[in-house]
């Protein structure tokens, strides 16, 4: 059997949705939903997740539950920095009418090949209590985004050597196969 050698590129993925919420200042955060479509589902590398929010989380109640898919990046913003993947921003406490809070968290490879192998990503972002919109110094109120990056591999290519032997190994066993028909192909 033949052995085709083949090259493959690592391919970068970076993804970014973000939601704007509509409601007026006084009305609390709707959960939001994200989905990433057709991804690219060779992931070999890890799984680069960046959340950015922006509303009032200054309170003890006031705080996010993240998720993908079946997977929970805990709880984010409510002080108590064990209970998710978070880091940022210090003592996992939020702010009011302040700038965007962004934190960063990594899926690791295994992890995330299981996610994506349909091409598609579904982050929540469930809101507790009542976050009240707080509007950012351009007057937009509570941008929410998800980014993911990763990096993939593109599909295999066979290398042009290895498909000029494959198709002259065949074109050989044909003409063994059928020694009188590949004569009369040949004459007029």
């Amino acid at each position: 059997m033949l052995g085709l050698t083949t090259t493959s590129q690592a391919i970068p993925i970076d993804q970014t949705i973000t939601q704007n919420n509509d409601q007026l200042p006084s009305d609390p955060i709707l959960d939001q939903a994200f989905s990433f479509r057709e991804l690219n589902t060779n992931p070999t590398s890890a799984a680069s997740i960046t959340f950015s929010v922006q509303g009032d989380f200054d309170g003890d109640n006031d705080n996010i539950s993240l998720s993908v898919d079946e997977l929970s990046f805990g709880t984010w913003l409510n002080r108590n920095l064990v209970d998710d993947a978070m880091t940022r921003p210090a003592n996992d406490r939020g702010n009011q009418y302040l700038s965007i809070l962004m934190e960063t968290a990594v899926i690791h490879l295994v992890t995330f090949s299981g996610l994506v192998p349909d091409g598609n990503l579904d982050f929540l972002f469930y809101y507790f209590s009542l976050i009240e919109n707080a509007p950012n110094r351009f007057g937009d109120f509570d941008p929410a985004q998800v980014r993911v990056q990763y990096e993939a591999s593109s599909p295999a290519v066979p290398e042009p050597g290895a498909t000029f032997l494959l198709g002259s190994g065949l074109v050989s066993l044909a003409t063994w196969r059928y020694p009188n028909n590949t004569v009369k192909l040949f004459e007029s």
